[in-house]
């Protein structure tokens, strides 16, 4: 391993394995300000700006990503930066600044970076039209910063209370489906089973219902041995999701389930 990527595993480890943040802060900041590669420098900063985000040092994380584009112009690392500053925007609830930058990114060279632009741009669009105060819009960013932060449990309260908003309405099946990914990430297999198959069964043009399939797939094989339940989930993505993101996985998944050969 090389120096930078020594110092940035250990940051990483100072700050979410021992909470020690203001080590990690101090040592990425010493090192950035040494780093003579611009890559290298741009690498400290956009770790210290996620950092900072964890900690609610919003405008400090916001330098560091402005910094991070500064010194790579249109590397990916400095497209990854803004996208880094319009989602911390959008955790703030400053949804016009967040959709300017969206804009910029969504021709960007890196196709993660791009399909995350646009799909971030259209949540928030489709939110706004309709609720000029973007009250439900504001309570979701908030749970998805509180996800962002690893509190888990503040965020599904949070998931929970706006289900019963009268102004979800656009935004009731990503709720859902955050709250399917929620109690997966603290191991409530059961609870995450129960909002995918009811997001499916409720709303069944959602855009998460492939993602829903492909999550309940994963889930009977792992964790209820099921693969025949999971061939079925896999079946509707192949026959009725052929543009999913998750086809080319879910095929080859099936024929392994069907013990097909497979060179």
């Amino acid at each position: 391993l090389n120096q930078t990527q020594l110092i940035l595993d250990y940051s990483e480890f100072l700050a979410f394995n021992l909470n020690d943040f203001q080590r990690a802060i101090s040592q990425l900041n010493q090192a950035a300000e040494k780093a003579i590669k611009p890559f290298d420098q741009g690498r400290f900063r956009l770790l210290l700006g996620d950092i900072l985000v964890f900690n609610k040092r919003y405008n400090e994380a916001l330098v560091n990503y402005a910094l991070v584009q500064g010194a790579l112009k249109n590397d990916d690392l400095a497209q990854e930066a803004k996208f880094k500053e319009a989602q911390t925007s959008y955790f703030r609830g400053d949804f016009d600044w967040a959709q300017s930058q969206l804009k910029i990114l969504k021709s960007s060279t890196s196709q993660k970076i791009a399909n995350d632009a646009i799909a971030l741009h259209v949540l928030i669009n489709e939110n706004t039209l309709e609720d000029s105060t973007q009250t439900a819009l504001k309570k979701y960013a908030a749970a998805e910063l509180l996800i962002h932060q690893n509190q888990y449990s503040n965020a599904i309260t949070t998931l929970q209370e706006l289900q019963t908003d009268p102004k979800l309405d656009r935004l009731a099946d990503d709720v859902m489906h955050t709250l399917g990914l929620t109690h997966l990430k603290i191991g409530n297999h059961d609870t995450a089973k129960r909002y995918w198959k009811s997001l499916i069964e409720t709303y069944p043009r959602s855009i998460y219902k492939d993602d829903a399939l492909f999550q309940l797939s994963a889930l009977m094989m792992e964790f209820y041995n099921d693969p025949e339940t999971a061939k079925i989930y896999l079946e509707n993505i192949i026959f009725n999701h052929p543009d999913s993101i998750y086809f080319v996985t879910a095929q080859n998944q099936y024929r392994q389930l069907r013990g097909d050969q497979i060179n």
